[in-house]
């Protein structure tokens, strides 16, 4: 399965050269020698991202006769580096780091995300020629997955004027979402059939018709009505504006200006202090893909001059200021997925009741339910709270249902579901104030900000937190409001409401955040187990780093004794040769001397011997 085979799959069964033409080149990416890591399958690494002055790296490792599989890791950015300042990463951590493009416009933490960033990945290795191919199983089903990365991609390339399609689209679709058709009596399985329908709708149509909206509700600077007012007025409409009141007032926090990362915001939030050592933390809005996501950093007295961040579950250890800090249960050691989402639209709202951001409704049309559901969570923590004002048709004494034959039964059925704390922002979204909050979106920029009620505006600007002790005084009933500022009747959605269909869409949309559950639980059963496998792979690498580094302590140890005994060998044979010199030499005057003497002592004897015959001769010649 070549390169090839694939350019023409994607060409002729999915019209996909576009898409292939929108990437950038393989050789315009940077690549890093990789053949120090001693599980590398091939000589170079792909970089997506430089942080701290390292580098991002994928690169692949085979073992034995398996295909070869993607490994993410960190290496430090200098030319020469060794396989022990090597950190391997999992495929999440990639989503917090600032990758480069294309890697950037699809990075995310869901299973079919990270399937697509490998997909990606694997192409750029195969266009580059380090692999012959990367694809196992069937070339067609490979290649549906990667013409949906494909698109993933390009719908997330800016354009000229910097935004991109994405976000045309999700305006459109969430119209969809939101729409009563699509909350209508159908099951589980119609729902969920139409909502993967509006995802597979063609990217362009949708941000045709959605460019096309805007143009059509493009009014005068001074009639935009902004996020702040817009979410005043449902809670008016609602009767929830007391919960404000439980809240502290945005002025009275400690706001601070300067940016944390270049792509954040300029304003900082202050949230609390670190547990250990006291040190500020900030909350900041960061945009992505247009629109907003909190980041918690602090910044340390010594070590980095920048700031670290800080995981939003983390902050269940430290210090957090009011209200934050009623956010979530203060005994437990982590925040839980929905405590993390409660933090982060309270800090949200913050920034829009600051008036720093301005558009959060239009990229977020469900954060109305989100935030009337954080705001009863923060409620129930309070014990001195403040209280609601009572309508006209809701009297003391009176149970707040009304009877089935009361002309408004049906709305108000949606209305007391909603008002339970204990409702998800999930099931939230598919009542009353998520249609109220897209009606009011939609007309958002047709209406001023003289329309809304005054009393909802002060409300905002004046609340403050509930003291305890303190009383608060009970309005009388006011009469019941006007049809304009009443909620769109179930006429006019188009849909008729009735207590049953109320509880089976409450129920189905439980079944689909089961169903979310259940998805989240098998994302965490494969990061536990890639997670697994990465500490695995550390684990050889690390012990092949161990028996390397104790195969040269012992070569150099072996080297360092066997210098140890040659020079000992070289002293000793030095030694026997001065020894044996000298003795030689001593033995040498000593045989001289004797050999002087010996011959001294015969010269004596031979004198004596012919002395002796001389007398000897002459003796018997006188006697002759």
């Amino acid at each position: 399965m070549s390169v090839a085979q694939v350019e023409q799959r994607i060409r002729e069964n999915h019209d996909g050269q576009h898409l292939l033409d929108a990437l950038p080149p393989y050789d315009s990416l940077e690549w890093t020698p990789f053949e120090a890591h001693p599980l590398a399958h091939v000589p170079m690494g792909l970089v997506l991202a430089t942080v701290d002055n390292r580098d991002i790296v994928a690169f692949f490792t085979q073992s034995g006769d398996k295909a070869p599989e993607i490994r993410y890791c960190s290496k430090p950015k200098e030319r020469l580096w060794s396989a022990a300042s090597i950190i391997a990463l999992s495929q999440g951590y990639l989503n917090i780091l600032e990758l480069r493009p294309p890697f950037k416009y699809i990075a995310g933490t869901a299973k079919t995300d990270k399937r697509k960033f490998s997909y990606i990945v694997k192409w750029y290795f195969m266009t580059k020629g380090l692999l012959d191919s990367a694809i196992a199983g069937n070339l067609a089903d490979w290649c549906k997955v990667f013409y949906k990365a494909l698109q993933a991609v390009e719908s997330q390339m800016p354009r000229q004027d910097g935004r991109s399609t994405r976000s045309e689209a999700r305006g459109e679709y969430d119209a969809v979402q939101e729409s009563p058709e699509a909350a209508g009596n159908g099951s589980t399985n119609d729902l969920r059939s139409a909502r993967r329908n509006a995802q597979d709708e063609s990217v362009s149509t949708l941000a045709a018709a959605s460019h096309n909206k805007r143009q059509a509700l493009q009014t005068p600077e001074g009639s935009i009505m902004s996020d702040c007012d817009t979410l005043c007025k449902l809670l008016a409409q609602e009767n929830y504006t007391h919960l404000l009141k439980n809240i502290s007032e945005w002025k009275k926090l400690d706001w601070y200006e300067g940016r944390i990362t270049p792509d954040s915001l300029p304003y900082r939030l202050l949230v609390g202090k670190t547990s250990r050592d006291s040190i500020n933390i900030y909350a900041h809005l960061k945009a992505v893909n247009d629109t907003y996501m909190v980041q918690y950093w602090f910044m340390p007295r010594r070590g980095k001059a920048s700031g670290v961040a800080l995981p939003s579950k983390d902050l269940a250890a430290q210090n957090v200021i009011h209200p934050f800090d009623k956010t979530y249960d203060r005994t437990c050691d982590s925040l839980s997925k929905s405590e993390e989402e409660r933090l982060e639209i309270l800090v949200k709202w913050y920034f829009v009741a600051s008036g720093k951001i301005n558009n959060l409704l239009e990229y977020e049309p469900n954060y109305a339910a989100r935030f009337l559901d954080t705001l009863n969570y923060i409620t129930n923590r309070i014990n001195h709270r403040a209280q609601p004002i009572r309508k006209s048709n809701f009297m003391p004494g009176v149970s707040n249902r009304p009877s089935s034959s009361s002309p408004s039964s049906k709305n108000s059925v949606q209305s007391n579901s909603l008002r339970s704390p204990r409702i998800s922002p999930r099931i939230a979204s598919t009542f009353t104030f998520p249609k109220a909050l897209a009606l009011a979106v939609q007309n958002r920029r047709s209406t001023t900000p003289q329309d809304f009620e005054s009393q909802a505006a002060q409300d905002l600007c004046t609340a403050t937190p509930q003291t305890p002790g303190q009383v608060v005084p009970r309005a009388e009933p006011r009469a019941s409001r006007t049809p304009q500022r009443a909620l769109p009747s179930p006429a006019t959605r188009g849909t008729k409401r009735t207590a049953d269909d109320a509880c089976l869409t409450s129920v189905t949309a439980e079944l689909n955040e089961l169903d979310e559950q259940l998805e989240f639980h098998e994302f965490a059963k494969d990061g536990f187990l890639e997670q697994e496998a990465l500490d695995t792979q550390n684990l050889k690498v690390k012990q092949s780093e161990e028996e390397k580094r104790f195969r040269e302590d012992m070569e150099a140890r072996l080297e360092n004794f066997m210098e140890e005994q040659h020079a000992e060998a070289r002293k000793w044979l030095e030694d026997q040769r001065a020894k044996s010199q000298k003795f030689m030499d001593g033995w040498q005057r000593k045989h001289d001397e004797l050999t002087k003497v010996r011959e001294q002592v015969a010269e004596r004897r031979k004198r004596m011997r012919l002395e002796k015959y001389r007398t000897l001769n002459g003796v018997g010649f006188k006697n002759q």
